[in-house]
């Protein structure tokens, strides 16, 4: 992933290619997602919030396609959520 607004990147394999639109270290990304024969970007943004020792993650993702719906949701968790909850704690 870039660390400067502007940059692009792919995932899995291109499949999914972005830009980096907002970073603010440790609080927000937000990035612009295109995936299949899609022309309209996917605005993607993550938020990490402190509440009370725990770190909440939301992640809120639009202009999904239907046909592209499931896989997209699919991906979020068994990809990114639960890798990142593994990386964490490796006991997950």
């Amino acid at each position: 992933m870039p660390a400067e607004p502007g940059g692009d990147f792919t995932l899995f394999g291109g499949d999914i290619s972005g830009r980096l639109i907002k970073l603010v270290p440790g609080k927000e990304i937000e990035h612009e997602w295109f995936f299949g024969k899609q022309n309209k970007p996917s605005p993607v943004k993550i938020t990490l919030t402190e509440k009370g020792g725990v770190t909440e993650l939301k992640v809120v993702q639009s202009e999904i396609p239907d046909a592209d719906f499931e896989n997209i949701s699919e991906g979020w968790k068994d990809q990114i959520i639960d890798g990142i909850a593994s990386f964490l704690n490796p006991n997950f």
